[in-house]
């Protein structure tokens, strides 16, 4: 979660809904105005219930590309750790336009 562009706190959920919902109310309710979100579970076309689009589901044992798994690691940084030398951060993979 971020605060004015900075980092506030970081944290690890299965369900990010559920899990910010409840940041809303707890300690952090006041501290933070926005959140990154990186996962590796890709993205789907069915929209749930609330209007969201849901992942798709998860493979028991999944092959990563290396390339991807880098260019992932360096969004994570580039956003986290943002840098006057970075004209624009990446977000994704190679060919991933925000």
């Amino acid at each position: 979660m971020r605060s004015r562009g900075r980092v506030h706190y970081v944290g690890v959920s299965k369900r990010l809904g559920e899990r910010l919902d409840i940041h809303t109310r707890d300690r952090h309710r006041e501290a933070w105005d926005s959140f990154d979100w990186y996962g590796f579970q890709p993205v789907g076309h069915k929209v749930d219930r609330k209007g969201f689009l849901e992942l798709e589901r998860r493979l028991k044992e999944h092959t990563l590309r290396t390339w991807r798994v880098r260019a992932d690691i360096e969004a994570i940084l580039g956003r986290t750790y943002p840098s006057p030398g970075e004209v624009k951060p990446h977000f994704g993979a190679p060919g991933i336009k925000e």
